[in-house]
């Protein structure tokens, strides 16, 4: 039972081209009292390029359609995450594997017991 409350990386499939969006409004869902415990982290696959005009912009080149989220997966967290313009999450309620997050993104932090 004690696995049902660590963090875990899930991918949440979106339209392409929304991932910037639906990664600001996970964010700030993070920062709700109510799920700041159960959400830690919010990611877009994602370089910043410069545009015809100068100007320094962030584009998703690679792993269009995806944002990845490091959360506590319960029914609550589960149903918010998803009210967000999410098309569904990947795999249902299986979280990525430990060795796929530390490849996208280096290092990433243990989940407290």
């Amino acid at each position: 039972m004690e696995e049902q409350n660590q963090l875990h990386w899930y991918i949440i499939v979106v339209n392409p081209g929304q991932e910037l969006s639906v990664r600001e409004k996970l964010t700030g869902l993070m920062r709700n009292k109510q799920y700041e415990d159960y959400i830690k982290d919010v990611r877009v696959i994602s370089e910043m390029v410069e545009n015809k005009n100068g100007k320094i912009i962030e584009k998703v080149p690679d792993y269009k359609g995806y944002v990845f989220i490091q959360m506590v997966h319960t029914n609550e967290t589960y149903n918010a995450v998803k009210l967000q313009v999410v098309r569904h999450i990947l795999g249902g309620p299986s979280p990525m594997k430990k060795e796929e997050a530390e490849r996208l993104f280096g290092t990433t932090k243990e989940p407290q017991e």
